[in-house]
């Protein structure tokens, strides 16, 4: 995946059977045709592989996802989404046979949606989805206390004050 929106930084999240490796287009025949099955689970490792990979088009994340990834957001109702300065998309660049990987950017309000181009073998085995969320189901929760509940113990020195409890206890059963 290439951005073809000019400085924008994306995020991905794999959801693939195979192992995600970062490259740049113009390095992605060599790591394919590297002779060490280790560095290449993809196999692709013959000659002729460098001129397979081709673009499969450009897509634009058309989703917009403010108020969902938002974690500040959450509870309050979607009216604030629009006073906030900027906009979150995202879109889900399915894999044929593989998975998919959600992808994700922040863009100042008022822009585009921004556009990834994708390059796979041939071409080809390539969709969009609009985007499950699937890595915000992969996060736990913060659990906080309640409002008014009391601070937790402090443990510092705990093990310290155990021990020596246990000698003085020893000291008084010994005499």
């Amino acid at each position: 995946m290439t951005s073809v929106t000019p400085d924008v930084t994306f995020l991905a999240y794999p959801f693939l059977t195979l192992p995600p490796h970062v490259t740049s287009l113009l390095k992605a025949p060599t790591y394919l045709n590297h002779p060490e099955p280790a560095s290449n689970p993809i196999l692709f490792n013959r000659p002729e592989s460098e001129h397979l990979l081709a673009s499969a088009g450009n897509f634009t994340l058309s989703w917009e996802v403010t108020h969902a990834r938002n974690a500040k957001l959450k509870n309050i109702k979607k009216g604030i989404v629009e006073k906030l300065p900027y906009r979150i998309y995202s879109a889900d660049i399915l894999v044929e046979g593989c998975g998919w990987v959600e992808v994700v950017a922040q863009m100042r309000l008022g822009q585009e949606p921004p556009v990834i181009e994708v390059s796979s073998p041939m071409g080809l085995g390539i969709g969009i989805r609009m985007p499950m969320g699937a890595q915000m189901l992969n996060t736990k929760p913060v659990k906080r206390a309640p409002p008014g509940a009391r601070p937790r113990k402090s443990m510092k020195g705990e093990k310290k004050r155990t021990k020596w409890k246990k000698r003085m206890e020893k000291l008084a059963n010994s005499d």
